[in-house]
């Protein structure tokens, strides 16, 4: 199936290259950072508009119900931008205005799906529960 990545490659097997040069050693951390801006900001901008249309159509829902559809909006946004369109693009909206993409460490060729699921998981669990103890 693939190679069973060590638990301590921070990077998930993962580089970020530019766009017409994927076979280059370095990697574009700079670029990468202000993509994942880019891309946070789309995030939030298109969270805003589905929260909206919900709020429109629900003006009297409970607390919790609004602050799940918040969150659940958020993290439907998040997961399709960032492994169904990264995975067909090889890069998110962000990485694309940047001419930078996400390849495999290995072969340079297209992360798969299974891979980049994983990959938002984990930084979505570690954002989250880094935010829940910082709250406490």
């Amino acid at each position: 199936m693939g190679e069973q990545l060590s638990a301590e490659d921070p990077s998930y097997g993962l580089i970020v290259v530019r766009r017409w040069n994927v076979h280059e050693p370095t990697e574009r951390t700079g670029r990468w950072r202000f993509a994942v801006f880019l891309d946070i900001l789309l995030h939030l901008f298109l969270t805003v508009i589905l929260f909206s249309v919900f709020l429109v159509g629900h003006p009297d829902a409970s607390f919790w119900v609004t602050l799940l559809v918040l969150v659940g909006s958020y993290a439907v946004v998040s997961f399709v931008h960032r492994v169904f369109l990264q995975w067909w693009w090889r890069a998110t909206l962000g990485k694309v205005l940047l001419g930078v993409v996400v390849v495999r460490t290995d072969t340079r060729r297209r992360p798969p799906l299974r891979r980049l699921a994983g990959v938002w998981l984990g930084t979505s669990l570690i954002a989250a529960i880094e935010g829940l103890l910082n709250g406490l």
